[in-house]
């Protein structure tokens, strides 16, 4: 469920050569401009690319017919998660998930590698910059096969989701409806690991922090010793509730 959202699940964005030696061809210039590099440094860093551009191109050729391999494997595992004998039968289920389980170990080596060069790369372009220059905040390189709402965008908008959520509740501001938020949040992290699949993550610490949330919001805790209580008293001395008359 909602795999297509992962970035590069199949690690097919990070282990084409093209699109990860164009995002680092582009990384010199992008630096250069990030800490304002001068002459001198531009060409050091024109010289780390075609280091590791050097590197990378080895490691495919290196590795070239075994990722072929992996690629075909992947399609056939494709194909054979689509046939819903394979799915129901228990002991072809298992045989799919044995195999996928070794494609993604040889993954987990090769993307290790691309990583580590990539890491490496992106260390020495920030190790360019002076002292004043690094000010500026870190350089990053791009990721090959991002796309908008993937996994990476998702866990980036999550940290700020999450920060907000826990402020907003240790204050007692909008406590209603931060926690109905917060719970809504939760279910949705519970419902994409349901437990009848077989690589599902746990959610119990999810789910007893989704209850918690929803108690948070049915007795309303800011009203009694937060910033929703001093809110109710200061609406309620400037803007007092008409008297009815009879």
């Amino acid at each position: 469920m909602f795999h297509s959202m992962v970035w590069d699940r199949d690690g097919y964005a990070r282990l084409n050569l093209d699109e990860t030696k164009a995002i680092w061809e582009r990384a010199p210039e992008q630096a250069a401009r990030h800490f304002g590099f001068d002459e001198s440094q531009r060409k050091s860093a024109d010289q780390l690319y075609k280091r590791y551009e050097a590197s990378l191109r080895t490691f495919h050729a290196d590795n070239s017919s075994e990722i072929r391999e992996y690629y075909g494997e992947m399609e056939r595992l494709d194909r054979d998660n689509s046939e819903p004998a394979r799915i129901e039968v228990a002991s072809l289920r298992g045989q799919v998930a044995k195999r996928e389980s070794e494609q993604k170990g040889k993954l987990r080596g090769w993307l290790t590698k691309v990583e580590e060069m990539g890491a490496n790369y992106e260390t020495d372009l920030n190790a360019l910059a002076t002292e004043r220059q690094a000010s500026r905040g870190e350089f990053h390189l791009g990721k090959p096969g991002r796309r908008f709402m993937d996994s990476e965008w998702i866990d980036g908008a999550v940290r700020y989701f999450d920060l907000t959520i826990g402020l907003l509740l240790i204050v007692g501001l909008f406590t209603r409806f931060v926690a109905v938020a917060g719970a809504v949040f939760l279910g949705s992290i519970v419902l994409t690991q349901p437990p009848w699949v077989a690589d599902a993550a746990p959610t119990y610490y999810q789910v007893n922090l989704m209850l918690a949330l929803l108690v948070l919001a049915a007795v309303g805790a800011g009203r009694f010793a937060g910033l929703d209580f001093l809110l109710g008293a200061l609406r309620h001395r400037c803007c007092p509730p008409k008297q009815e008359t009879k």
